[in-house]
């Protein structure tokens, strides 16, 4: 019982630590190139993905 508490606290430190190694990258993109750029980046490969599946669509359609 006690190893699954200490696992479960482990997965957390784990999970607590990548959250602010990735809010910390964020805040460096956002000052080198400009507030929004993780967003515009988000965006960019959402329309890349849609674009490849409408493709794939159209090549499989008659």
């Amino acid at each position: 019982m006690a190893d699954n508490k200490e696992k479960a606290s482990a997965n957390g430190d784990s999970k607590l630590a990548k959250l602010k190694a990735l809010q910390t990258t964020i805040e460096k993109l956002d000052k080198t190139y400009g507030k929004g750029t993780v967003m515009k980046l988000v965006i960019t490969v959402s329309l890349i993905y849609r674009l490849f599946r409408l493709a794939r669509l159209v090549w499989i359609l008659p």
